[in-house]
């Protein structure tokens, strides 16, 4: 998983600015692909047919991706900016899984987002914190 993109986006501190979920055309309930944007910098997240792991691209959706999935896991994040994100590996050393924390400074609590592959669908989870 190449991450330099993100990297950056941490580094020059941009907030997030829009997402968008994308869904394959045989599977309309499942996201298979997630954008998001910081200023002008676009990433896409998306699964890896091969191994089912995360990829990170600056490249747009996967082949056969049909946008636009109605969710609202990010709207909390949009405006904030991205302070750090996590790679999670499982058990069984596959890199599957992606954590995003989002805030403007440190006296704001945070929007903590993780998502995992599972399967051929990416499966977004919100983080709660005991601060």
């Amino acid at each position: 998983m190449n991450t330099s993109e993100i990297n950056k986006i941490v580094e020059l501190g941009h907030k997030l600015s829009s997402i968008r979920y994308f869904h394959h055309k045989d599977l309309p309930t499942d996201i298979v692909c997630i954008e998001l944007c910081f200023s002008d910098i676009c990433i896409y997240i998306n699964i890896d047919e091969q191994d089912d792991t995360l990829n990170v691209t600056p490249q747009g959706p996967i082949d056969n991706a049909i946008k636009e999935f109605d969710t609202h896991f990010f709207d909390e994040a949009v405006n904030r900016s991205l302070r750090w994100f996590w790679l999670m590996e499982n058990n069984n050393g596959y890199r599957d899984a992606l954590q995003f924390e989002f805030a403007n400074n440190v006296s704001e609590p945070p929007v903590i987002i993780q998502l995992m592959a599972i399967g051929s669908r990416i499966s977004i989870r919100r983080v709660l914190t005991d601060e």
